[in-house]
């Protein structure tokens, strides 16, 4: 459930565990570098850059974002707001 709307959030969180859709985050970025995962032949390697891929700086990552959202004009006439769901 995210709120009812992914078309223009000006943040959507979620960390590895949760889920935005029919799959977990893992097997987004799986189905996503698919073609470069194919790539690599070492299995370690393909896992270490899947696990590369799913980090999040949570922290960092907020906090440019809210200061982006504080600081940038709306595009619309409504006024945007980071959901917390």
């Amino acid at each position: 459930m995210v709120g009812g709307s992914l078309h223009e959030p000006v943040l959507t969180v979620a960390w590895p565990g949760a889920h935005l859709g029919p799959m977990g985050l893992e097997g987004a970025v799986r189905l996503g570098l698919r073609k470069e995962l194919d790539t690599i032949a070492d299995q370690g390697e393909r896992e270490e850059r899947v696990r590369q891929a799913t980090a999040a700086d949570t922290r960092g990552l907020i906090a440019a974002t809210l200061t982006a959202a504080t600081s940038a004009e709306p595009q619309r006439s409504r006024r945007r707001f980071v959901d917390i769901w």
